[in-house]
Protein backbone atom coordinates (compact mmCIF):
# COMPACT_ATOMS: atom_id res chain seq x y z
CA UNK A 1 0.00 0.00 0.00
CA UNK A 2 1.45 3.30 -1.32
CA UNK A 3 2.08 6.88 1.55
CA UNK A 4 -0.60 7.77 0.23
CA UNK A 5 -3.11 5.23 0.54
CA UNK A 6 -2.13 4.66 3.88
CA UNK A 7 -2.52 8.28 4.83
CA UNK A 8 -5.86 8.53 3.47
CA UNK A 9 -7.33 5.38 5.59
CA UNK A 10 -5.81 6.60 8.44
CA UNK A 11 -7.02 10.43 7.51
CA UNK A 12 -10.49 8.87 6.91
CA UNK A 13 -10.72 7.21 10.05
CA UNK A 14 -9.97 10.54 11.79
CA UNK A 15 -12.42 12.59 10.71
CA UNK A 16 -16.00 13.31 12.26
CA UNK A 17 -16.96 9.50 12.68
CA UNK A 18 -20.69 9.04 13.22
CA UNK A 19 -21.67 7.17 16.48
CA UNK A 20 -25.33 6.28 16.62
CA UNK A 21 -26.52 3.77 18.68
CA UNK A 22 -23.49 2.37 18.99
CA UNK A 23 -22.19 1.03 23.17
CA UNK A 24 -20.10 3.35 24.63
CA UNK A 25 -16.94 1.48 24.90
CA UNK A 26 -17.49 -0.42 20.94
CA UNK A 27 -14.02 0.39 19.59
CA UNK A 28 -15.92 2.63 17.02
CA UNK A 29 -16.54 4.98 20.26
CA UNK A 30 -12.78 5.36 20.86
CA UNK A 31 -12.26 5.87 16.97
CA UNK A 32 -14.62 9.14 17.47
CA UNK A 33 -13.01 9.99 20.82
CA UNK A 34 -9.16 9.74 19.20
CA UNK A 35 -10.47 11.80 16.52
CA UNK A 36 -11.60 14.42 19.06
CA UNK A 37 -8.39 14.18 21.11
CA UNK A 38 -6.21 14.72 17.92
CA UNK A 39 -7.89 18.64 18.09
CA UNK A 40 -8.83 19.08 21.81
CA UNK A 41 -5.23 18.14 23.34
CA UNK A 42 -1.73 20.34 22.76
CA UNK A 43 0.84 17.60 22.73
CA UNK A 44 4.59 17.38 21.52
CA UNK A 45 6.54 14.35 20.91
CA UNK A 46 8.75 12.01 18.96
CA UNK A 47 7.36 9.17 16.22
CA UNK A 48 9.24 6.28 15.27
CA UNK A 49 8.03 5.52 11.55
CA UNK A 50 9.20 2.18 10.11
CA UNK A 51 8.27 2.15 6.76
CA UNK A 52 10.10 0.66 3.12
CA UNK A 53 12.74 -0.70 5.30
CA UNK A 54 13.25 2.24 6.55
CA UNK A 55 13.17 3.56 10.09
CA UNK A 56 12.50 7.79 10.56
CA UNK A 57 12.04 9.42 13.49
CA UNK A 58 9.46 12.67 13.24
CA UNK A 59 8.70 15.58 15.88
CA UNK A 60 5.18 16.21 15.98
CA UNK A 61 3.41 19.52 17.64
CA UNK A 62 0.32 19.71 17.59
CA UNK A 63 -1.79 22.80 19.24
CA UNK A 64 -5.82 23.07 19.04
CA UNK A 65 -8.06 26.12 19.00
CA UNK A 66 -8.56 28.54 16.88
CA UNK A 67 -5.20 29.25 15.28
CA UNK A 68 -5.02 25.34 15.21
CA UNK A 69 -2.32 23.58 13.60
CA UNK A 70 0.01 20.18 13.50
CA UNK A 71 3.95 20.47 12.46
CA UNK A 72 5.43 17.58 11.47
CA UNK A 73 9.36 17.66 11.24
CA UNK A 74 11.55 14.88 9.91
CA UNK A 75 14.82 14.13 12.91
CA UNK A 76 16.80 11.34 10.52
CA UNK A 77 17.46 11.84 7.07
CA UNK A 78 17.16 14.63 4.65
CA UNK A 79 15.62 18.07 6.46
CA UNK A 80 11.82 18.13 5.98
CA UNK A 81 9.38 19.62 7.75
CA UNK A 82 5.18 19.87 6.98
CA UNK A 83 2.81 22.29 8.49
CA UNK A 84 -0.86 21.10 8.69
CA UNK A 85 -3.51 23.78 9.37
CA UNK A 86 -7.33 23.17 8.59
CA UNK A 87 -7.61 21.85 5.57
CA UNK A 88 -4.26 23.41 4.22
CA UNK A 89 -1.09 20.18 4.25
CA UNK A 90 1.76 22.50 3.01
CA UNK A 91 6.02 22.24 3.00
CA UNK A 92 8.12 24.65 4.84
CA UNK A 93 10.84 23.84 2.42
CA UNK A 94 11.50 25.40 -0.74
CA UNK A 95 11.82 21.97 -2.19
CA UNK A 96 9.10 19.21 -3.15
CA UNK A 97 7.12 17.78 -0.34
CA UNK A 98 8.82 14.56 0.59
CA UNK A 99 7.68 11.30 -0.34
CA UNK A 100 6.62 9.53 3.04
CA UNK A 101 4.94 10.98 6.15
CA UNK A 102 3.34 9.13 8.72
CA UNK A 103 -0.09 8.99 8.13
CA UNK A 104 -0.84 11.80 10.64
CA UNK A 105 0.36 13.93 8.36
CA UNK A 106 -2.13 14.01 5.40
CA UNK A 107 -5.45 15.90 4.88
CA UNK A 108 -8.46 14.55 6.74
CA UNK A 109 -11.84 13.52 5.05
CA UNK A 110 -15.51 12.54 6.67
CA UNK A 111 -16.47 8.85 7.11
CA UNK A 112 -19.46 7.27 9.36
CA UNK A 113 -19.83 4.37 10.94
CA UNK A 114 -21.79 2.55 8.53
CA UNK A 115 -19.21 3.21 6.25
CA UNK A 116 -16.69 1.92 8.42
CA UNK A 117 -18.34 -0.95 9.03
CA UNK A 118 -18.82 -2.26 5.43
CA UNK A 119 -15.00 -2.07 5.13
CA UNK A 120 -13.92 -3.40 8.02
CA UNK A 121 -14.31 -5.50 11.80
CA UNK A 122 -13.54 -3.49 14.49
CA UNK A 123 -12.62 -5.39 17.54
CA UNK A 124 -10.78 -4.98 20.51
CA UNK A 125 -6.78 -6.59 21.07
CA UNK A 126 -6.26 -6.25 24.29
CA UNK A 127 -3.86 -3.52 26.37
CA UNK A 128 -0.52 -2.40 25.80
CA UNK A 129 1.66 0.22 26.48
CA UNK A 130 3.51 2.67 24.91
CA UNK A 131 5.59 6.14 25.52
CA UNK A 132 4.72 5.21 28.91
CA UNK A 133 0.94 6.28 28.22
CA UNK A 134 -1.51 2.75 28.80
CA UNK A 135 -3.25 2.15 25.67
CA UNK A 136 -6.41 -0.13 24.12
CA UNK A 137 -5.47 -1.76 20.90
CA UNK A 138 -8.21 -1.60 18.41
CA UNK A 139 -7.80 -4.32 15.20
CA UNK A 140 -9.57 -3.09 12.24
CA UNK A 141 -9.59 -6.05 9.83
CA UNK A 142 -10.85 -5.68 6.14
CA UNK A 143 -14.14 -7.21 5.09
CA UNK A 144 -12.64 -7.90 1.74
CA UNK A 145 -9.41 -8.38 0.06
CA UNK A 146 -9.03 -4.86 -1.54
CA UNK A 147 -7.91 -3.40 2.00
CA UNK A 148 -4.80 -3.51 4.52
CA UNK A 149 -6.07 -4.74 7.97
CA UNK A 150 -4.79 -1.77 10.54
CA UNK A 151 -3.87 -1.93 14.76
CA UNK A 152 -4.27 1.09 16.46
CA UNK A 153 -3.32 1.75 20.34
CA UNK A 154 -5.52 4.39 21.82
CA UNK A 155 -4.28 6.29 25.03
CA UNK A 156 -6.99 4.99 27.48
CA UNK A 157 -6.78 8.25 29.41
CA UNK A 158 -7.17 10.89 26.93
CA UNK A 159 -8.58 8.99 23.54
CA UNK A 160 -4.70 10.25 22.01
CA UNK A 161 -3.91 8.18 19.02
CA UNK A 162 -0.09 6.65 20.40
CA UNK A 163 0.17 4.00 17.65
CA UNK A 164 -1.08 2.80 14.12
CA UNK A 165 -0.18 0.34 12.12
CA UNK A 166 -0.56 -1.56 8.31
CA UNK A 167 -1.26 -5.11 8.19
CA UNK A 168 -1.06 -7.26 5.22
CA UNK A 169 -2.97 -9.93 4.13
CA UNK A 170 -0.53 -12.95 5.52
CA UNK A 171 -0.36 -10.74 9.06
CA UNK A 172 2.70 -8.90 8.06
CA UNK A 173 3.65 -5.82 9.58
CA UNK A 174 3.92 -3.15 6.13
CA UNK A 175 4.11 0.04 7.96
CA UNK A 176 4.09 1.25 11.72
CA UNK A 177 3.94 4.48 13.18
CA UNK A 178 5.02 4.60 17.18
CA UNK A 179 5.12 7.65 19.41
CA UNK A 180 8.40 7.18 21.09
CA UNK A 181 8.39 10.51 23.67
CA UNK A 182 4.91 12.17 24.39
CA UNK A 183 4.18 15.33 26.37
CA UNK A 184 0.51 16.12 26.31
CA UNK A 185 -0.74 19.63 27.10
CA UNK A 186 2.99 20.69 25.73
CA UNK A 187 2.81 24.31 25.42
CA UNK A 188 3.49 24.65 21.32
CA UNK A 189 5.83 27.46 19.52
CA UNK A 190 3.25 29.37 16.99
CA UNK A 191 2.91 28.30 13.39
CA UNK A 192 5.23 29.47 11.31
CA UNK A 193 3.41 32.63 8.70
CA UNK A 194 2.90 31.53 4.82
CA UNK A 195 6.09 32.88 4.35
CA UNK A 196 8.17 30.48 6.25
Amino acid sequence: MTGCRWIAWYAAMLAGISTAAVAADAPVVWLQRMQQAQWQRSYEGVVVYVHDGRVDQVRISSRPGADAFQRFASMSGDRRELLKSGTEVRSLQATAAPAAWPAMAGQQRALDARQLGESYHLQWLGTDRVAGFNARLIEAVPQDHERYGQRLWVDQESGLLLGAALIGPRQELLEQVMFAQLALDAPTPAAPSAGG
